[in-house]
Parts: C-alpha cells; sequence; structure tokens
C-alpha cells in the first residue's frame, strides 16, 4: 500500500487512474469520501482502473491497498 497527499482547487468530480488493479480512497478529516464511480481504462493505454471521487477544495490523503506490485502508477485529474 501507500500514500500521497493531494491538494485540492476546485470543487467537482476528480478522477485517480491505476496502471494496476488496487483499492484506491480519498481521505479527508480521517473518514473516506467514498468513491462515485469506477471504470477500466482503454485498452492498451497501461490504464488498469479509474476511479471517481466527488471532492471539495481542501487537503486529502490518497491512499492505495492491495497493489498486486511493489509498485503502481497512480495519476491524478482535478475537477
Amino acid at each position: 500500500g501507500g500514500m500521497a497527499p493531494v491538494r485540492v482547487a476546485k470543487a467537482g468530480r476528480l478522477k485517480v487512474a491505476l496502471s494496476d488493479g488496487a483499492w484506491v480512497d480519498m481521505v479527508r478529516d480521517g473518514a473516506s469520501t467514498g468513491s462515485k464511480a469506477f471504470a477500466h481504462g482503454p485498452q492498451c493505454s497501461g490504464i488498469a482502473k479509474i476511479v471517481e471521487f466527488d471532492v471539495t477544495p481542501g487537503d486529502y490523503l490518497l491512499q492505495i491497498a492491495n497493489a498486486p506490485n511493489m509498485s503502481i502508477g497512480v495519476m491524478v485529474l482535478q475537477p
């Protein structure tokens, strides 16, 4: 597992793309925000999973668990 800080500047739908299947949460003030949608990435794109969260401005902690490898690619698309 791993964690990374994420600063959100604008309210909206934030998307987290992963290179492998894993569990992902966005945590703020000790509570998970709960995902709103998820999908698989396009074939041959290198994106295995996309998870969406509704966020408001502020600081979050991105948490990743149960990744199949020691490293995983992550891309955060801000609203």
